[in-house]
């Protein structure tokens, strides 16, 4: 287990080493947008917690994470717990094919195995690995994309330029790096 910060905030992770967040739970974490009028967020697959820990950083209310895997979950507590967050951010240890909320949440966020598993996939021998990453358990179509009472709408987004020249970051990946969403 290694302890270390979880980059663009003021807070700390903990996990098993290269298992902590990546590139894609950062960019996913800056891209949500969270209305003033949000009350609670789901985290589908929460792993061990780092896209909660970063919502919590711009949103005051709730934030449950909902983890497959009980390994992960229970990183997932810790990492609340070593943050102090307690008060606002809960996980739940079940399958999200048979998890029901009590009340509906304005925001689901979630960042799936994407990962088909054929013949030619290469897959981690580490069980943990695979089921984070590859659609073992959950697929991309399981998830559904919904705004509660909203009006269907598409917005494209400008792309994200992750690099400007070999190793080295765009301004705006720069930014989401040091944490732009989390020091307004």
């Amino acid at each position: 287990m290694v302890k270390r910060d979880l980059l663009g905030t003021k807070l700390y992770i903990e996990s098993d080493i290269g298992k902590a967040f990546n590139m894609d739970t950062i960019i996913l974490s800056d891209f949500v947008r969270v209305p003033k009028d949000t009350k609670s967020i789901l985290d589908f697959g929460t792993g061990n917690g780092a896209i909660m820990l970063y919502l919590s950083q711009r949103f005051s209310g709730h934030i449950t994470g909902i983890e497959l895997q009980e390994k992960r979950y229970e990183l997932a507590v810790h990492n609340i717990k070593l943050n102090n967050l307690e008060s606002r951010l809960d996980v739940v240890n079940m399958d999200l094919k048979t998890y029901r909320s009590k009340k509906h949440a304005d925001i689901i966020v979630s960042n799936p195995p994407f990962f088909k598993v054929n013949n030619q996939t290469k897959q981690s021998i580490d069980m943990d690995m695979q089921i984070a990453k590859h659609e073992i358990h959950l697929n991309l179509e399981t998830l559904i994309e919904a705004k509660f009472k909203g009006k269907g709408h598409l917005i494209v987004e400008p792309p994200l330029i992750q690099y400007k020249e070999k190793g080295i970051y765009s301004d705006e990946m720069q930014s989401i790096y040091d944490g732009r969403m989390y020091h307004k």
